[in-house]
């Protein structure tokens, strides 16, 4: 299972999340996002794979943000086509899709983007784009037949991992992590954070 820890904004605190070993962290460069990275970052020396997370944002600009900070991972959290996925997917980067999730026909969304994605994101659907601190109905993505690899994102914390984990799908490969895991918006509580990411790996354990 791979963990991904996204809303990182501060050199102090990502390096302690890196300390952690997560397998990707995730830099928000949406500027509506309480957790936009502006160039805060940009020197930073990444120890562990950082995702760019973008929304609606042009294929140049994702490009030349990539280049700036370094990434190979980008993820698209707005009304992308698969079009773009696909030119992103060609020219090399690893490709998140992000699907804000509320019933069946955002499930059915996903069927378009087939064969341009690296990973989905499954997410709770908000006008904000994320980082709501909720839950979607996770039942939801048994009527999910692609063969996309997706994580699972929207609302968990300490409190609902366990249940998270339960989610019996063949596709089911990473839990996105961000606000339950706050103090404030782009700070990650240390200690919660080294906790789930502990149980998690526990879990693979057995």
């Amino acid at each position: 299972m791979l963990i991904k820890i996204c809303g990182n904004t501060t050199r102090e605190n990502l390096s302690q999340i890196e300390s952690l070993n997560p397998d990707l962290i995730g830099l928000i460069f949406y500027p509506k996002s309480k957790r936009f990275v502006k160039d805060q970052l940009v020197n930073h020396d990444f120890r562990v794979p950082a995702v760019g997370v973008f929304v609606n944002e042009s294929l140049t600009n994702m490009q030349k943000t990539a280049a700036n900070y370094k990434l190979k991972h980008l993820q698209l959290h707005g009304d992308e086509t698969p079009e773009t996925c696909r030119v992103l997917l060609s020219a090399g980067y690893t490709v998140y899709k992000a699907f804000g999730i509320e019933n069946l026909l955002d499930v059915e969304k996903t069927a378009a983007f087939n064969g341009t994605c690296s990973f989905y994101l499954f997410d709770t659907k908000t006008p904000d784009r994320g980082g709501s601190g909720r839950t979607f109905d996770w039942q939801i993505l048994h009527a999910y037949k692609g063969e996309t690899p997706f994580f699972l994102s929207g609302g968990i914390g300490l409190e609902n991992i366990r249940e998270a984990l339960k989610l019996d799908h063949p596709q089911f490969k990473g839990i996105d992590l961000n606000s339950k895991l706050e103090i404030k918006p782009g700070i990650k509580d240390i200690k919660q954070t080294e906790r789930i990411i502990q149980i998690i790996k526990n879990h693979e354990r057995n």
